[in-house]
């Protein structure tokens, strides 16, 4: 019970180093480049860039999983701010690819991440119909239903996306 408290205070802890770090009042949170490149390169890409990196490179799941919310967190932010036109292609691209992996609990929190995304996300579609069809074949071969899977993040990111 320690070990997850400890877990989930780094995660938030990472949320709130980067949400400061957005609006540029964390001295010394950004990486190490000197601060004059920090002025000409966009911020938020560079984070979100980053926190996606963590993602992929970490081994242990509940890392990579606190990773992903906290990058679920920053996009949920930056939509509440308007501030998504720095999510580029790329980062979309590359979120998608992470609903490949083998953690139905990392596919659902990035499913949350595109979907606060909005339209914005529409080439992400046929990833997040390919994690849906996957969760929906997990069900069918269990013989007791989870209590918790990615599908409802998943819907919920379709309706997001695809919405009128």
């Amino acid at each position: 019970m320690a070990r997850r408290a400890g877990r989930t205070a780094r995660g938030l802890a990472l949320c709130v180093v980067a949400v400061c770090w957005l609006a540029g009042g964390v001295a010394g949170a950004a990486p190490a480049q000197d601060r004059a490149s920090l002025e000409t390169e966009d911020r938020t890409a560079l984070l979100v860039a980053q926190m996606i990196a963590k993602v992929r490179s970490v081994s242990s799941s509940e890392i990579r999983i606190a990773y992903a919310e906290s990058l679920r967190m920053v996009i949920r932010y930056l939509a509440g701010e308007g501030r998504l036109e720095s999510i580029d292609d790329s980062h979309i691209d590359e979120m998608a690819e992470l609903l490949e992996d083998e953690s139905d609990a990392l596919r659902g929190v990035v499913a949350g991440a595109l979907g606060h995304l909005g339209p914005r996300a529409a080439r992400a579609v046929p990833a997040l119909e390919e994690a849906l069809r996957k969760v929906d074949a997990m069900r069918r071969a269990l013989p007791i239903q989870p209590q918790a899977d990615s599908r409802q993040s998943v819907k919920w990111a379709l309706r997001k996306i695809t919405a009128p």
